[in-house]
C-alpha cells in the first residue's frame, strides 16, 4: 500500500494515543483482541480456571461455574478471572481454602491472572510509547501534551530494557527541542509584531 500522507499518519497516531484509558486488561490500541505475545499466558489462565473448577468439584463436591456471560472458556480474560474470584461466596471460599489442593489451585489462578494483567500493561505501555515517539518524529506539536508525554514517561520509569528507555528518552528530548524552537519562533513573531 502507498504510504499515508503526514496528516493521515498523525491523525492515526493520535487515535492510537487516545486509547490510554483502559481497564486492567489493556488491549491493542483500537482493537478488542489481546496481544498475541500473551497467548501462552492466556492458555495457562484457562488451564488454571479449569483446574480450580474441577478440583473444587472433585475434592469438595462444590460446583463453581464460569461467569454467566462467557459461553466458552476461550473467552476468559484476567478481568473475568478477578471478578470470578471475588464473587465466590465467603462460606464457599472458606471451605475452598481449607483444602490444600483447592487452595493451591485458587492461588495459582489468582497469580496467573495478575501476571497476565502485568504483562499486558507492559506491552500496552510499549505500544503507546512507540506511537508517541512516532508522533514526535513528525515534528508536530501534539494537540494535548499528555497524549505524548505520559506514555513516554511510563516507559522511562517502568521499563527495564535500556533500548526501550533510549527510544523514549530520545523522543522526550526531540519533543523538548521542538517545543523550545516553537517558543523561540513565537517570541520572534511577537517581537516583530510589537516593533
Amino acid at each position: 500500500p502507498p504510504p499515508l500522507p503526514l496528516a493521515a499518519l498523525t491523525e492515526r497516531l493520535i487515535q492510537v494515543l487516545l486509547v490510554t484509558d483502559f481497564p486492567s486488561r489493556p488491549n491493542h490500541p483500537i482493537s478488542s483482541l489481546p496481544y498475541s505475545e500473551t497467548a501462552p499466558q492466556y492458555d495457562q489462565l484457562r488451564r488454571e480456571m479449569v483446574s480450580l473448577i474441577s478440583n473444587t468439584h472433585h475434592h469438595l463436591h462444590l460446583l463453581l461455574t464460569l461467569p454467566p456471560h462467557l459461553t466458552t472458556i476461550d473467552q476468559l480474560t484476567p478481568d473475568d478471572t478477578q471478578r470470578f474470584l471475588v464473587s465466590i461466596p465467603q462460606d464457599t471460599l472458606d471451605v475452598l481454602v481449607s483444602n490444600p489442593l483447592t487452595k493451591a489451585a485458587y492461588n495459582r489462578l489468582a497469580m496467573v491472572a495478575q501476571s497476565l494483567t502485568d504483562i499486558e500493561q507492559q506491552l500496552h505501555n510499549l505500544v503507546t510509547a512507540a506511537a508517541a515517539a512516532a508522533f514526535v518524529a513528525t515534528k508536530q506539536i501534539p494537540p494535548k501534551m499528555n497524549l505524548v508525554v505520559r506514555p513516554l514517561m511510563a516507559v522511562l520509569r517502568k521499563e527495564r530494557q535500556a533500548s526501550f528507555q533510549a527510544v523514549s528518552a530520545a523522543a522526550v528530548a526531540a519533543l523538548t527541542d521542538l517545543l523550545l524552537k516553537e517558543q523561540v519562533q513565537k517570541e520572534r513573531r511577537e517581537a516583530g509584531d510589537g516593533g
